[in-house]
């Protein structure tokens, strides 16, 4: 008798018949190849936090701008900004460019890789954008992170 392949190892596509024993009908092999979701059930959203460090001579309004910016381009993506936090202006711990202090803002988005590299990109080319981080948040602490607000 023929091992199975583990479901890990198969992927979508694969001629695997030959590798089941004969006992095992052939929708189990299909389900067996596709793991446990289907493509078109895959979520391609995910949660992303960005720090966002804003130079200290930025006016208020201009901070404004860049807040703006990332929601839009997150909701042009079909993503949605669910939270901003603004911390407010804290020294650095060490100096960028000659600048010692920034304003520091949290940004808790959902949305797909897509629209991040979008957002990445536009923060980029924001001069007044000294330094940003994005982070992918593991579901249990974006899903923790929702109901606090709540």
């Amino acid at each position: 008798m023929t091992r199975p392949i583990p479901p890990r190892f198969i992927r979508p596509g694969l001629l695997i018949y030959s590798h089941f024993p004969t006992e095992y009908p052939p929708l189990l092999i299909h389900a067996l190849t596709w793991g446990r979701l289907r493509p078109e059930e895959v979520s391609t959203t995910s949660n992303y936090e960005i720090m966002l460090l804003i130079h200290p001579e930025a006016e208020t309004a201009r901070q404004g701008e860049i807040i703006d910016r990332a929601r839009k381009v997150a909701a042009d993506a079909g993503g949605s900004v669910d939270k901003v936090d603004e911390w407010g202006k804290k020294r650095l711990a060490y100096e960028i460019d000659h600048i010692t202090d920034a304003y520091y803002y949290v940004l808790t988005l959902t949305a797909e890789s897509e629209a991040l590299d979008e957002i990445a990109r536009v923060l980029k080319i924001t001069d007044e954008v000294i330094r940003f981080m994005p982070v992918c948040l593991p579901e249990k602490a974006a899903s923790e992170q929702v109901t606090s607000e709540s």
